[in-house]
């Protein structure tokens, strides 16, 4: 399901790669109108910030936690 990588990924150390980064990518598209619905101004700002980081690592990179 959507987001089902990210929601079932340790936020304390791993490593998101290109493959994966690609699939939240889309995700992060397809549920955009769905977050913007919620009015919570903050919330979008940071799902947007989510987005970008999927973008920028689907395309020959990767989301890093520690």
């Amino acid at each position: 399901g959507p987001f089902y990588e990210l929601i079932h990924f340790s936020d304390c150390e791993g490593v998101i790669g290109t493959a994966v980064a690609a699939k939240l990518l889309k995700d992060f598209d397809d549920n955009r109108e769905k977050a913007a619905e919620t009015g919570d101004d903050y919330f979008l700002s940071k799902y947007d910030e989510w987005r970008t980081a999927f973008e920028l690592a689907a395309h020959d990179g990767f989301v890093a936690s520690h």
